[in-house]
């Protein structure tokens, strides 16, 4: 219910306004938007730091495939020189 009232917000503010006829997101906004969601401020540095660790660990996953299967490569030319 919170995460949809945020997503909610974010995609209000993000979406052009048929009456503004603007896509940027103003500074007035971001403090209506600030005020109005004051109990969702604590659940933001949660979700960078969650975010932050999902991608921090699949670049780490994805870089050690790349160096295995470039060894696995590396392995099988040296046996076929041999």
């Amino acid at each position: 219910m919170i995460i949809q009232s945020l997503l909610n917000s974010i995609i209000s503010l993000i979406l052009p306004d048929a009456t503004q006829g603007t896509t940027f997101l103003g500074i007035g906004q971001l403090q209506q938007w600030i005020f109005a969601n004051v109990e969702l401020l604590p659940l933001i540095p949660a979700v960078i730091i969650v975010g932050g660790l999902i991608i921090l660990t699949l670049s780490y996953v994805s870089w050690r495939k790349y160096k295995g299967q470039s060894q696995k490569i590396k392995q099988k030319d040296d046996n076929l020189v041999d």
